[in-house]
């Protein structure tokens, strides 16, 4: 799929997301290194036409109601950036550095310190080593067709938000702190563990209800919290449920503050710097933003990683840091001014979710012509729909 910067309906997802093909995985062959020969070959076809695009453009002549013939402009189309989950990107531009190997970072030269702890992602200081190779070598061993695209910079492969934090660390760090708060038994104080999740999950959901949001999570139980012991606890549920439960959380914490305070600096620094990436309307952030963000951001990621080191060393799991926790500190230290949330796929997972419901109803062996054709028949309705939204 491609969506454009520019359009006017960018917050409908069906009408601001344009369906370039469906490509079924029983198509998908593989190399030795594992690389997407199918998946290399399309975008291959792709990038020829987008530089088509870029380099010729499109002319637009006047209405024939109007005499028609007369040129009345070329609009010319460039790609601006990749928005895709981890796993999407590295079928697309075949990763060598993924969440899966030592080295985990294709921005930067990041590892988990199997081998060699120089550039070890656990060190979120400002001057840890990895830094300095922010963009220095390329995370491929052949470069895909993308990287051929007028215009293409690595940096335009953006980390996704609703990924690395509403379904990643920020599952993560609410999972952590409900289950230390559940267990301590100062702010919920039922006679068993599942009677103090009843009563945080009422708790949550009045706050939901006071605040006007919604909630997918029916219940906060053991099995939600991977409640095990030979499992990190981490708050399975949606990344929208996820945002609401840290809010809560911090608000509910509050009056706890002289025992949960590095609890409240967690969820207060973090929960600031993504009301800003969601609530910013514009496509870039101001130096002033950037600068708050990147002191925020460091304080959350140096006490989070404190605490877990305390964990490790009173040999409880707790606050995981995995990949997605060093995507984050990526997200954090903004080295582009371009708001991260604009990268985000909230709206390309809602538009495959639609269109999974097509595929459902279409027959396998004419799911990639048939998908598209019902796509494009209700492209028309969709559009419409948007603009009459937008113009109230």
């Amino acid at each position: 799929m491609w969506s454009s910067d520019l359009g006017s309906s960018r917050t409908n997802s069906v009408a601001s997301r344009w369906l370039m093909g469906v490509l079924p995985a029983s198509l998908y062959k593989m190399n030795a290194d594992g690389a997407n020969l199918t998946v290399l070959s399309v975008t291959r076809a792709i990038t020829e036409s987008f530089n088509k695009m870029a380099r010729e453009g499109i002319t637009v002549r006047d209405l024939k109601s109007r005499g028609g013939g007369v040129v009345v402009t070329r609009l010319k189309f460039v790609v601006t950036g990749f928005r895709g989950d981890w796993k999407a990107f590295v079928q697309v531009f075949g990763f060598n550095r993924l969440y899966s190997t030592d080295k985990v970072c294709w921005l930067c030269d990041g590892c988990k310190g199997s081998h060699n702890m120089t550039n070890c992602i656990t060190d979120v200081s400002v001057n840890a080593p990895w830094r300095s190779t922010y963009l220095v070598t390329a995370p491929w061993g052949t470069p895909p067709p993308y990287t051929s695209l007028v215009g293409f910079e690595l940096s335009m492969v953006a980390p996704d938000l609703l990924h690395i934090w509403n379904l990643g660390m920020g599952r993560d760090l609410a999972g952590s702190i409900l289950k230390v708060v559940i267990k301590d038994r100062r702010v919920f104080n039922g006679q068993s563990i599942d009677s103090r999740l009843n009563e945080a999950t009422d708790a949550l959901r009045q706050y939901a209800k006071n605040t006007g949001q919604s909630l997918k999570i029916k219940r906060l139980t053991r099995g939600k919290l991977h409640w095990e012991t030979r499992k990190y606890p981490e708050l399975m549920t949606s990344g929208h449920d996820t945002a609401v439960v840290l809010e809560w959380l911090q608000e509910t914490l509050q009056p706890y503050v002289h025992i949960y305070g590095d609890f409240l600096t967690l969820l207060w620094t973090s929960n600031w710097c993504f009301r800003l990436f969601y609530g910013t309307k514009e496509w870039f952030l101001t130096d002033a933003q950037r600068q708050t963000v990147r002191v925020l951001g460091r304080v959350f990621l140096q006490v989070y990683v404190g605490l877990a080191r305390t964990a490790i060393q009173n040999k409880e799991l707790l606050w995981r840091f995995r990949p997605k926790s060093h995507l984050v500190d990526h997200c954090f230290e903004l080295r582009r001014a371009v708001n991260p949330s604009r990268y985000s796929t909230w709206m390309d997972e809602d538009v495959l979710k639609k269109l999974g419901k097509v595929l459902s109803m279409t027959a396998s062996k004419t799911a990639q012509i048939g998908v598209l054709q019902r796509y494009l028949m209700g492209v028309p309705e969709h559009i419409r729909q948007a603009e009459l939204a937008r113009v109230g």
